[in-house]
């Protein structure tokens, strides 16, 4: 069975913040194009 993934977004107008538990793993994004399209190349 695969451990379940909560995945926070705390939203402004500038930016995203985004973290994933339960391993931790934090990271800011523009909140615009660019910035979504960023989130494909996050592994």
């Amino acid at each position: 069975m695969k451990e379940k993934q909560i995945l926070a977004i705390d939203v402004s107008k500038r930016s995203l913040d985004i973290c994933v538990r339960p391993a931790g793993t934090t990271f800011k994004i523009s909140n615009d194009l660019s910035g979504f399209k960023s989130i494909d190349s996050c592994d």
